[in-house]
Parts: structure tokens; sequence; C-alpha cells
């Protein structure tokens, strides 16, 4: 991520894909950062897919503010991935969510998964991913663990166990 100063973090310069103006379940967010990010993103796959990777064999994954890049990028790119990973993190836009079935990613697996204890991002926030991306008929696997905003071992085993049968 670039650097850039958080309002959250009292505008300190930090690396962030976006700024966030609010803590709030709404999570007031600069959507034009956001926008700049997901070009960055996009210009990777597309040096991936110019080099010969086919964008099928391609994932998407984020944590925390990388998870909200990577939903945005695999909800409004043109290219179908192998799959999309949401670690816990959150739809910055949830309304703006399109129709599976006008997505080039509408059969694609999405993966969320977030921590029951998690103090930065709310669990609930991934379940309302998850409830907007199942409501436009995305392809959702979802889970929760014991823990804070992290990861763990548990965790570990079920993204490699994801990634193989992906791209396998």
């Amino acid at each position: 991520a670039p650097q850039r100063p958080v309002t959250v973090n009292g505008g300190m310069v930090m690396r962030a894909w976006y700024d966030i103006y609010e803590m709030t379940l709404e999570r007031k967010v600069d959507m034009l950062n956001i926008e700049e990010s997901c070009q960055q993103i996009s210009a990777l796959i597309e040096a991936q897919i110019a080099s010969g990777i086919d964008a099928s064999r391609i994932i998407l994954a984020g944590f925390s503010q990388g998870g909200v890049i990577a939903y945005q990028l695999a909800l409004t790119t043109e290219h179908t991935l192998a799959g999309v990973m949401a670690l816990s993190t959150y739809l910055a836009n949830k309304s703006d969510v399109p129709a599976a079935a006008g997505s080039h990613n509408g059969t694609t697996p999405f993966l969320i998964h977030h921590g029951s204890q998690d103090p930065v991002v709310a669990p609930s926030l991934a379940l309302d991913a998850k409830k907007a991306l199942t409501d436009q008929g995305f392809n959702v696997e979802y889970k929760t663990y014991e823990m804070p905003h992290s990861v763990c071992p548990e965790q570990i085993a079920d993204i490699s166990a994801w990634l193989h049968a992906r791209l396998a």
C-alpha cells in the first residue's frame, strides 16, 4: 500500500490503501483513494496477464484495507479471476454490489474469513458483506475464527486448502 495520511489515526502518514474518515460501522472512507488503489492493483494484474498468466489463475486476496480493495476490484474488473479472498474486512459500499449475473466474477468463489473477537473491523461488517454478495447471487464461503484482527493457524490451513482447490 502507498503511504498516505489516515484521518482516524490523527492524520499520521502510514501505509494505507485509502483514508478512513470515521471508524463507525458505516465506515466513512475515501472512495477516490479506493479507486486509485484498485487501479494500482489492476495494473499488477494486467502485467501478470501480459506475462502469460491467465486471469483465471489469479486470486485477489486482502486483509483489512487490502480486503476492501480486493472486493472493490473483483466487483468491477473485466477479468474473470480464480478467486477472491477477503480476510477481516468489509465492503466499502455494499449498496453498489452488482448482480452476479452481470459481473465478470459472478461465478468466482469468494472466501470470507473474520475473527469473532475483532475490535478493529466489527464481525457484523463481514456478515454484511456476505449478505450483500449472496443477495446478489455471488458464490460465498464464510467462516469465523476465535481471534482478534489477525490470522490463526487453523485459518492458514483452511486458506491453503482453498487456494489448492482454486489453483489445482
